[in-house]
């Protein structure tokens, strides 16, 4: 064997990392055989061959100068000097064994090609059998490693058939195993490599050949494969890494019985192995398959009570999401349902009938705070995910589980600030807003999210709900007071700090605050408001006032969006009525759903939490839809516009 020669330290090894085992979800296949990764630049070490014979005493001279050169690492003096003997010899060996030591030196120079070319005028004649066999190997070798295994394979053939020297058999059994590998022959490559193993263990440098083996296991053999290795190869290395991989093939087919057999027999020969720990986690995988059907979708909606209409509508459009009446969709979802009413505990008890015995992968609804908050508590407490409809803040925090899609007051107040901001350039901003809890709360968003970027809140007035008379307000807005007692009168065109005035009441209170602002010659202002207009709002007197109001809201029935159009053409064709926002938000809800369940990589609830968890940006019909760490949708709303009249979206 070789080790301490050239030859071993220009080896390069296959490597290919460690497999490691995720679930019973398919693999991507690998198409490319692994990233060949050569060791560390080789250092020539002379092999010790006989001086040249039938030469002249000054041949004899200069070819001893040349390998004291050599074995100095005098690489230039020493081609010099070999090339020297080249010139000046007419007979014997000298010749070979120059040329021989040319070729070491340029290889060991990555100069491969002077090398093969040096090579190339040996005559097997003049060398000892080592020698040339080594060679040739290391030809071979080079060959190979640049992709001509064809060559590579017909020079180890030759070398086969005139016998390997003992020292060199390492060597060819490794390359013979590599070019098994990249002819697509794995079993052979297999054997070889393990031939490697058992024989020759100071090639497996670093573990790379171990690495390469479960490589191989890992990627390139099919089920049928790994069950005839399973019975060849039985104990020790890579028995455990055979039968464990073969444990997750049957996975994958659905073959559980198989899988936890043979997994637990991996776990019973193979204590300590470092893929027990992926066997066990696939064997509680395996159990919590068997506590959900991967495609059945539970829902509870108050169906009853004072309640039923919102919770029928609701239902409408989850039926249509997942297409289980659609006669040209063969969608494999199952959906079962379960009417909450108004009581929690009725809430409580859909869930644990869902769960444990239609084994829902996942559950929408309820809509209301009381029953929505106990349905989330007991699903998360049997590990079911579930998508609530609820305006209660907070309810995502019950735990990991809980998840709740709405459209929330921060969420309108970041899109309104950020278009304003952004797209707009605005930076100077006036609030005026109704005293109750809902103007209050989206008065504070406002105000913090416009310093928060960067802008500016010059006033803030406040309404009381149900106000007609907005005169005070708008003078105190815009210091028409002040100027009054200061003696000026010239009031037709005030003067203020601001660009843009933010309203958060109700469509109805900003069609009254609207031509009131006109009364006071307030007229260059961008007003924004929130969402809740439409067309019919529109209609009334003094509507003309609220041109160019810019407000945001989830769903715009008129959007230009196709998925959007869709949507509400097949719903209106398929129930006779326009979607409101509550069937936009249930539709969302339920495709999200849907599509994390034709996902083959989710399998068990787990899967399915995680899956929801990294939603980013889904193209929802109620706007780009992701998910917080807490469990909250966090969407990027629709930008509308009041122009001419009518809703127009403009972003």
């Amino acid at each position: 064997m070789m080790k301490c020669t050239m030859v071993a330290r220009i080896l390069v090894i296959l490597c290919c990392a460690l497999f490691i085992v995720a679930g019973c979800a398919p693999k991507a296949p690998q198409e490319m055989p692994p990233m060949r990764v050569p060791p560390s630049p080789p250092t020539p070490i002379p092999a010790a061959i006989p001086p040249p014979t039938e030469v002249t005493d000054e041949v004899a001279q200069l070819f001893q100068a040349a390998e004291d050169a050599y074995k100095e690492g005098a690489y230039d003096r020493a081609l010099d000097l070999y090339d020297r003997v080249i010139e000046q010899s007419t007979r014997g060996n000298a010749i070979s064994l120059a040329r021989m030591r040319r070729g070491e030196i340029f290889f060991s120079r990555e100069e491969q090609d002077r090398a093969i070319e040096e090579w190339s005028f040996l005559k097997e004649d003049d060398m000892d059998k080592e020698s040339f066999q080594r060679i040739r190997l290391l030809t071979a070798r080079t060959y190979f490693d640049r992709g001509n295994q064809e060559s590579a394979g017909i020079i180890l053939a030759e070398m086969e058939n005139r016998g390997i020297p003992r020292s060199l058999r390492g060597d060819a059994v490794l390359l013979k195993a590599d070019i098994a590998f990249a002819d697509g022959l794995y079993r052979d490559s297999l054997s070889g490599y393990l031939e490697i193993l058992d024989k020759a263990p100071e090639y497996d440098y670093d573990g790379a050949i171990r690495k390469l083996v479960v490589s191989l296991i890992d990627i390139y053999f099919d089920r049928s494969d790994l069950e005839d290795l399973a019975g060849r190869y039985k104990k020790g290395f890579p028995a455990g890494y055979i039968l464990a991989r073969l444990g997750e093939y049957y996975c994958r087919d659905g073959n559980y019985d198989s899988s936890e057999r043979v997994l637990k027999d991996f776990i019973s020969r193979f204590p300590g192995h470092e893929q027990t720990g992926m066997a066990e986690n696939l064997l509680i995988r395996i159990t919590k398959r068997y506590e959900a059907d991967p495609h059945t979708l539970g829902c509870i909606m108050p169906l009853t009570g004072k309640f039923g209409p919102y919770g029928t509508k609701a239902l409408d459009a989850v039926v249509l999401a997942t297409e289980i009446f659609n006669s040209t969709s063969a969608s494999p979802v199952t959906l079962y349902i379960e009417d909450s009413g108004s009581n929690a505990e009725t809430a409580r008890e859909a869930v644990r009938k869902l769960a444990l015995d239609r084994k829902a992968m996942g559950i929408i609804g309820p809509l209301g705070s009381i029953t929505a908050q106990a349905a989330a508590e007991e699903a998360q407490r049997l590990g079911v995910p579930i998508m609530t409809l609820t305006q209660r803040p907070g309810i995502a925090d019950v735990g990991d589980f809980v998840f709740r899609n709405f459209l929330t007051a921060d969420m309108q107040i970041r899109t309104v600030v950020a278009y304003a901001m952004h797209n707009l350039g605005y930076g100077a901003f006036a609030i005026l807003y109704p005293e109750d809890a809902y103007g209050t709360e989206m008065m504070k968003l406002f105000w913090n999210e416009a310093l928060t970027g960067g802008g500016e809140i010059h006033a803030v007035e406040s309404y009381k709900p149900g106000s007609t008379d907005f005169g005070s307000q708008i003078k105190a807005l815009f210091g028409l007071d002040r100027e009054k007692a200061s003696g000026r009168s010239d009031i037709t065109s005030p003067v203020f700090p601001f660009e843009a005035l933010f309203i958060p009441g109700d469509p109805a209170t900003v069609l009254m605050i609207a031509p009131q602002l006109a009364f006071y010659n307030v007229t260059d202002l961008q007003l924004f408001g929130v969402r809740g207009w439409d067309n019919d709002l529109l209609s009334v007197e003094d509507s003309q006032y609220v041109e160019g109001l810019i407000f945001v809201d989830g769903f715009f029935a008129n959007s230009y969006l196709p998925h959007v159009r869709q949507f509400v053409n097949r719903f209106f064709t398929t129930y006779g009525r326009m979607p409101t926002d509550l069937e936009a938000l249930s539709y969302d809800s339920a495709r999200i759903m849907v599509d994390a369940l034709l996902d083959r990589n989710v399998e068990i609830r787990e899967d399915l939490r995680d899956h929801l968890r990294m939603t980013v940006e889904y193209p929802g019909v109620t706007g780009l839809i992701s998910f917080s760490s807490s469990g909250d949708a966090d969407k990027i709303l629709t930008v509308l516009m009041i122009a001419n009249g009518e809703v127009i979206q403009i972003e």
